[in-house]
């Protein structure tokens, strides 16, 4: 029974040690979501403050007009959606994988956000950021963020 009890002690001193490690941390959460692992959204301050109206008119842009079209989203790359003084980001961390996301998808991951992150009485809000999906499946990053902000 000791030896058990110190190989999980180590064990559990070991994944700390990593999570800890800020150079550490990216990969492990990649490796999350190559395994299908989702990461759950998330509200922060941003990176900036944003207008409400902006994000929602984007989002509500994006699922009536053209909700169909793609856009490529290739491996290791972002691209970006904008809307006055919004932007939205999305982020393929994956290696090799390229992936698309239609407008529909974009839309409705950024209302995902606005309905946790942004409070309906506040004018500006700092957004955050969840795990959707591409068309392929493959797990992306969608990142909320002040227009004078690149992704």
């Amino acid at each position: 029974m000791q030896l058990q009890s110190s190989h999980l002690l180590t064990t559990l001193l070991s994944l700390l040690t990593l999570l800890a490690t800020p150079t550490l941390a990216n990969p492990v959460a990649k490796l999350g979501k190559q395994l299908g692992i989702p990461k759950g959204p998330s509200c922060s301050t941003g990176v900036g403050l944003f207008p409400v109206a902006d994000a929602k008119a984007l989002a509500a842009d994006l699922q009536a007009n053209n909700p169909s079209d793609m856009t490529y989203l290739p491996h290791d790359n972002s691209i970006w959606f904008q809307q006055g003084l919004f932007r939205i980001c999305i982020y393929n961390d994956f290696i090799s994988d390229n992936t698309h996301v239609t407008n529909e998808m974009v839309g409705a991951e950024l209302q995902k956000i606005i309905d946790k992150c942004c409070k309906t009485d506040r004018p500006l809000c700092g957004g955050g950021e969840r795990q959707g999906k591409g068309d392929s499946g493959l797990f992306i990053d969608y990142v909320t963020r002040n227009a004078g902000h690149d992704c």
